[in-house]
């Protein structure tokens, strides 16, 4: 996948401005790298949380059509069926909401 942004590549002496003795480089360097490391964990959930979403919403939405073939026309067994697939949905959603805590 290609950066929006390009990450930095070089070394501090780029970033830093020259007034910037060695300790105050060093510094820069370490903070500039902890910053990069948090975006680069909230991207990797962020793209987690989306995935997880999309197959619950699929899952359901192909649960939910399958119980609907599988009635029949049969109310009863609708009633059964639907009740299944909520349980599923309520079993998707607390795992989507895992992501979000």
């Amino acid at each position: 996948m290609s950066e929006l942004i390009p990450r930095p590549s070089s070394a501090s002496t780029d970033r830093a401005p020259a007034s910037f003795n060695k300790r105050e480089r060093n510094n820069l360097d370490r903070r500039v790298n902890a910053e990069i490391t948090n975006g680069l964990t909230a991207s990797a959930r962020l793209q987690a949380a989306g995935w997880v979403t999309a197959v619950a919403i699929q899952s359901t939405a192909m649960l939910s059509r399958e119980a609907v073939i599988a009635a029949n026309g049969d109310e009863r067994t609708a009633e059964r069926l639907e009740h299944i697939v909520d349980g599923f949905a309520m079993y998707a959603r607390s795992e989507v909401n895992r992501f979000m805590q």
